[in-house]
């Protein structure tokens, strides 16, 4: 049987993962982070008026990128509700920070913000209960 076109989604939306992983080793200084990267931690210091060391900044978004895409996928129930809701916001955000730089990175972030509302907004596929069907 072929995939369901929500899992095919589902697997596009991954895709966010390796962003998620590279803020992670940005985070804890493993990795390098790019100078077109480096004034983001000051865009959301200057939204909410306190300072955001960067190395924490990249581990916040970073954490929750990758958890927001493996709780898609591992976990059950309303956990997996939470998580699907959850992966809205980091394009979202990402989609009004670059708007708001004035970068031009904020059209792939919209595309994402809208594939994860429809992932949180549409029925997930059944799952057969029988074996090799």
């Amino acid at each position: 049987m072929p995939p369901s076109m929500y899992n095919i989604g589902k697997s596009i939306a991954s895709v966010s993962l390796f962003p998620g992983l590279f803020y992670v080793a940005a985070g804890l200084g493993l990795a390098k982070v790019p100078s077109d990267m480096e004034p983001f931690p000051g865009f959301w210091s200057d939204l909410v008026g306190i300072n955001i060391p960067p190395s924490l900044f990249f581990l916040t978004i970073g954490s929750g990128k990758v958890a927001a895409i493996i709780g898609m996928w591992r976990a059950s129930g309303g956990l997996r509700e939470f998580f699907k809701f959850a992966a809205i916001f980091p394009p979202a955000c990402g989609a009004f920070m670059h708007w708001n730089l004035g970068d031009g990175g904020h059209p792939p972030a919209i595309i994402f913000t809208g594939l994860t509302l429809a992932l949180y907004l549409l029925p997930e596929p059944e799952v057969s209960k029988t074996k090799g069907s």
